[in-house]
């Protein structure tokens, strides 16, 4: 009987083959998780990208209802009244607002009429605005909440005092200071977001 001995150079190559094949395995798991981690990093950079959009977004909405508050008429026409959008409130609302989803802007003017399919009105509980582009479906972004929260400020000049009411204080020549609290929240991938914003204006007896 002959027993075939298996040469050193044999072994050797077999022991080769055996960590080439290991060393493939590795490499591929390597790649793998290389893989993985970048598609992770990608996906973060748009959420990123897409929550600081929203975010930009929410703020021009307040910037654009701070802007009405300052320098829009007041008094309703030919009336003596405010117009709702700076009537105090009990607490925040979206009553006297109103939103034109085609020109993207606030209004405050004729609010609790009919304004057509291109306004959202605001309610009691809100004004419902999508975060979205000009010609871009509603589905397509959050929808954020936004309110309104006047208050009158009283000030007792003999104490040195002021509080905030809902009951408007006596004229003065000096005018009547007013203070509103706009506040926009949505939510984005599970989280909520908040902004707001204080503005003050003070009115005198001869705005119109």
């Amino acid at each position: 009987m002959f027993r075939r001995i298996q040469s050193n150079t044999t072994r050797r190559r077999n022991k080769a083959a055996g960590l080439t094949l290991i060393e493939v395995m590795v490499a591929t798991a390597l790649f793998t998780v290389g893989a993985i981690a970048s598609l992770l990093t990608i996906f973060q950079a748009f959420k990123t990208m897409a929550r600081a959009r929203y975010m930009d977004r929410a703020s021009n909405v307040l910037k654009i209802a701070a802007d009405q508050f300052q320098n829009s008429k007041a008094r309703n026409p030919g009336a003596v009244t405010w117009r709702n959008f700076y009537t105090a409130t009990a607490a925040p609302t979206g009553e006297g607002m109103a939103w034109n989803k085609q020109l993207q802007t606030l209004t405050h003017e004729g609010t609790g009429d009919n304004l057509g399919a291109d306004y959202i009105v605001g309610t009691v509980d809100g004004l419902m605005i999508p975060l979205n582009t000009v010609g871009a479906s509603d589905t397509e972004s959050p929808t954020a909440t936004l309110t309104r929260d006047v208050k009158w400020i009283s000030i007792n000049t003999a104490l040195s005092t002021s509080a905030e009411t809902q009951v408007e204080p006596a004229a003065t020549t000096g005018g009547q200071l007013v203070r509103a609290i706009f506040r926009i929240e949505y939510t984005f991938l599970g989280r909520t977001e908040q902004l707001q914003t204080v503005v003050l204006r003070n009115l005198n007896p001869t705005d119109k």
